[in-house]
């Protein structure tokens, strides 16, 4: 006899108000975000770990947070480009998330370009010293 857990059967819709409806994955997306820029905000602001300032200021990671989020939010352009090309970007359909279909390759352009855009305006390694 086989033993296993049945997969669990959720519904991916939390809550439906007509046709606005708030998915499961939102949350994570949106608890995600929340609790790691409350933790980085919490070490960049701990001088003992740097021995000294930080490479960057809380205001700079709020910033990174923006283009993350951002990122997230292209990720739909980036499915509708590489994985469904008989849309149309320029379409309603395309930004329709509802419809399933998000891609890591429409995210990552602008959260890695973050560091550049940084290093221009800090200096070349002030960001990416946060990252090691």
């Amino acid at each position: 006899m086989l033993l296993a857990c049945p997969f669990p059967n959720l519904d991916p819709i939390l809550i439906q108000l007509g046709p606005f409806a708030i998915r499961w994955y939102a949350l994570a997306y949106i608890a995600g975000i929340l609790l790691g820029w409350l933790y980085a905000r919490a070490i960049i602001r701990n001088q003992k770990l740097w021995g000294g300032p930080a490479p960057m200021t809380v205001t700079d990671f709020d910033d990174f947070i923006v283009w993350v989020t951002l990122a997230s939010s292209r990720r739909r352009l980036g499915y509708v480009l590489f994985y469904n090309p008989a849309t149309s970007p320029a379409s309603a359909e395309a930004l329709h998330s509802g419809k399933g279909g998000m891609s890591f390759h429409g995210g990552f352009q602008p959260a890695a370009s973050w560091p550049w855009c940084c290093s221009r305006r800090a200096g070349p390694f002030r960001c990416s010293r946060l990252a090691t």
